[in-house]
């Protein structure tokens, strides 16, 4: 884990196949156990925006983990501004089942902290992964939750499960 200046840290996740990406944390304050939320990347990859969904989240009560999923052809990528130029060549090597095995990587490694309710794990997306968001990524009761753009605003169900879990 490297912690970093906004709050939160990355954290180091197993890929099925033997591979390895990062993951951006971002935790709550206070005792758990808490809702679980995997934010999944826009195509300007896990950058301050991201981690901001993340930070806004983890405001709210929920343990948030931003995979990154250019991982398998540019590990770390981040940009600021659309530079399609860059990130179409990303966004072509994305298939449904490397964005479904980092979405289990991340739903893993939450699963596995004590301060998370393991049954009220959800998933966002910042555009780039609506294939990723099905029913083979999040099972045991996991919500599932989509939007076009982060907002300041909790999605209904995920607002439910951090209602029902008291936070």
């Amino acid at each position: 884990m490297s912690e970093r200046p906004d709050g939160g840290e990355y954290v180091d996740l197993a890929v099925e196949g033997g591979l390895r990406t990062r993951g951006f944390v971002a935790r709550p304050s206070g005792a758990g156990p808490h809702p679980g939320l995997i934010v999944i990347q826009e195509a300007l990859g896990v950058n301050s925006q991201i981690r901001g969904v993340a930070a806004r989240y983890a405001e709210q009560g929920f343990v948030t983990i931003a995979p990154e999923v250019f991982h398998r052809v540019a590990p770390g990528f981040e940009i600021s501004t659309l530079d399609f130029e860059r990130i179409m060549p990303l966004i072509r090597s994305l298939t449904t089942e490397s964005l479904v095995a980092d979405s289990r990587a991340a739903f893993d490694w939450l699963v596995a902290q004590p301060d998370v309710d393991r049954a009220k794990i959800a998933i966002v997306d910042c555009w780039i992964a609506r294939r990723a968001c099905t029913a083979r990524n999040c099972s045991s009761g996991a919500a599932r939750t989509r939007t076009s753009r982060p907002s300041t605003r909790e999605p209904r169900s995920t607002r439910s499960a951090r209602q029902e879990s008291g936070s």
